[in-house]
């Protein structure tokens, strides 16, 4: 599961015409309109990872939480961070962000 995520996400950095359409598909996975990073809930991920199914949500909530996908990402110039919290893991918002400035 880490690797289809980290894939997603490199997909997205590819502007992968395929993938960025999905997105448009789910209501908490969208571009930000300042700077057209890539803002989503840990739901709309799932649904966008998991078309078909392989793993549970609280497992893919659990290996989002210990596993080192940041670590991962940072090898493609990017990391996930906290964009808006609301206090719960289920409608806090995160965001994918460059490391370059």
């Amino acid at each position: 599961m880490q690797h289809k995520i980290i894939m997603f996400f490199e997909q997205i950095l590819l502007e992968n015409s395929s993938v960025l359409n999905l997105i448009s598909t789910v209501h908490d996975v969208y571009f930000d309109e300042e700077d057209g990073a890539l803002i989503f809930g840990l739901e709309g991920l799932y649904q966008l990872i998991n078309s078909h199914p392989d793993s549970s949500y609280a497992d893919f909530i659990r290996i989002i939480y210990q596993s080192n996908i940041n670590e991962e990402l940072k090898k493609s110039g990017v990391k996930i961070v906290l964009h808006k919290s609301s206090g719960k893991v289920k409608t806090s918002l995160y965001k994918l962000v460059s490391l370059k400035k």
